[in-house]
């Protein structure tokens, strides 16, 4: 679903896995972030079977725009598959009709507030270019700093 180069020499794949039923329309259950430097490949991320929560792209080490860059392809697939009212009417109702609560501390939909995923859909116009999600400051600056730390996987046993 999207392929960058960074700026350090390392590629970078967001991978989702194909689904075959209709009802997802192609989007699979089991995506990855994959990462592929000097030849040997990780994944820092899947979502199988029991994955962590998503970290953002900024977290694993890309810089803002190149996690914006990944964050838009990822859009863009979305678009192509969904068409983009259906995405209009999906970024509507997940910054607008739901706004995240103070309480959660948008735990539910982390990943819609990563920075790289706001800017990417201002760029493409799906969000006003003076977008600021519906939170207190002070925790809308914690969440933009916990979205830069260094992501960590989580030990299961």
């Amino acid at each position: 679903m999207g392929h960058i180069v960074a700026k350090d020499g390392v590629s970078w794949y967001d991978i989702c896995m194909w689904e075959s039923d209709p009802n997802y329309q192609g989007t699979g259950r089991v995506r990855a972030l994959v990462r592929i430097e000097k030849g040997a490949l990780t994944v820092p991320w899947s979502s199988a079977p029991l994955g962590d929560r998503e970290p953002a792209w900024t977290q694993l080490g890309l810089t803002l725009p190149e996690a914006t860059e990944m964050a838009k392809q990822w859009i863009e697939k979305q678009i192509q598959m969904w068409g983009i009212e259906e995405v209009k009417r999906l970024t509507r109702r997940t910054y607008y009709d739901s706004p995240p609560s103070p309480e959660d501390g948008i735990t539910g939909a982390c990943a819609a507030y990563f920075p790289e995923r706001i800017e990417a859909k201002k760029q493409l116009g799906l969000l006003p270019k003076d977008y600021v999600p519906p939170l207190p400051p002070e925790q809308w600056k914690r969440f933009q700093e916990n979205a830069m730390r260094r992501y960590v996987p989580a030990e299961w046993e």
